[in-house]
């Protein structure tokens, strides 16, 4: 049986990643969601509703929330723990319940950002010599675990996060219309989208998410004259049938890792125009499947957008290459069959760890 583990307080993309993994498999291995986040657990009874869940009781100590955390493994047996990292420092408890239960465990980094002091870069690259199995969502995280933290690139399998590919109804909006999908906070660079907004006469924009900046966000569109062309939509569960409204898709962000909603907006033939940050790369390819901005850079974002909604010839070109490429590579099927191959070369290397010389 295979574990799939999150502490996530909240749930975002790599949640999400782990929900669509686990409602697509279709493998010969059991699997379970093991996590002590009760938004994991609302998300998971959505998400995936046919696929087992554990929960981790809540405790009051490191000690105790490891114990707590390898009692849950032992009476689940598991064979393999995957932990999904929001961030490079996540799930330590469960982490050392793993290693100290000798489960194999494979860590998938989600979001890879620098570590603030030395300290912690040195002790991520010995939380790494354990693992079974070491997964980035993107060529750049891959590449970034190296040059952060020391961890050999040639130890590190790229799996790309996918999302399902389903037919939807597109929202009809009654203008022009780009979009964002995201959360309303400073990684996200929502303040510089707004500012490119100015420079797109004509053009309205919807804001499909929420969070902390929604007031300082509201406040900015009406001190740059566009807030009659904002629409600030709020958190939807599932925003796929207004992203693929949209005449483009924008994610101005400052740090990514490999944003889910871009392959949403693929999948729905819409163009992406993204800045350059994290492996966004790997699925917009510049002036094929959209178009890619230096973080920070309102002038070029409006630059690319407008050449991304004004010609609909090329919109279309944009749109159908993005689709075909998010097929091939970015769905949820295609992911939940990459990551039975880590579980099994995972396996195989405990196997081989495990076997006796022959007398």
């Amino acid at each position: 049986m295979i574990g799939l583990y999150s502490d996530a307080a909240t749930i975002g993309g790599a949640e999400r990643s782990m929900l669509h993994l686990a409602s697509a498999y279709a493998g010969a291995r059991r699997l379970v969601i093991c996590t002590s986040s009760d938004a994991v657990l609302e998300e998971a009874a959505r998400m995936a509703p046919h696929v087992a869940t554990a929960r981790v009781p809540p405790t009051d100590s490191f000690a105790a929330a490891v114990r707590a955390h390898r009692r849950v493994f032992r009476e689940l047996a598991l064979d393999l723990l995957q932990v999904t990292l929001c961030n490079p420092f996540a799930a330590r408890p469960a982490q050392a319940a793993a290693f100290s239960a000798r489960l194999p465990t494979v860590a998938v980094e989600q979001l890879v950002l620098p570590s603030r002091r030395r300290q912690g870069a040195v002790l991520k690259r010995m939380w790494s010599w354990p693992l079974a199995g070491h997964v980035a969502v993107g060529t750049r995280s891959a590449d970034d675990l190296h040059t952060f933290f020391g961890i050999p690139r040639s130890s590190v399998t790229v799996v790309h996060n996918g999302v399902p590919d389903r037919v939807v109804e597109p929202h009809r909006f009654d203008r022009v219309t780009i979009g964002c999908a995201a959360r309303l906070e400073a990684q996200k660079n929502l303040p510089s989208l707004l500012r490119a907004l100015v420079e797109l006469p004509g053009v309205d924009l919807a804001l499909i998410g929420d969070g902390s900046l929604r007031g300082e966000l509201g406040e900015l569109a009406v001190g740059l004259g566009v807030s009659d062309r904002v629409r600030f939509v709020g958190w939807v569960d599932d925003p796929r049938a207004l992203i693929a409204g949209l005449d483009a898709f924008v994610l101005p962000s400052r740090d990514e890792s490999f944003p889910l909603s871009i392959v949403e907006a693929m999948l729905s033939g819409v163009p992406v125009v993204a800045t350059d940050v994290g492996s966004v790369a790997d699925a917009v390819v510049d002036d094929r499947t959209g178009y890619l901005v230096p973080p920070d850079d309102a002038g070029a974002l409006a630059a690319a957008i407008r050449r991304a909604v004004e010609d609909p010839a090329q919109r279309s070109r944009l749109g159908e290459a993005g689709r075909a490429l998010a097929v091939e590579r970015y769905t949820d099927v295609v992911m939940a069959e990459h990551y039975d191959d880590v579980w099994t070369a995972a396996l195989g290397r405990r196997r081989r760890t495990h076997r006796h010389p022959s007398p």
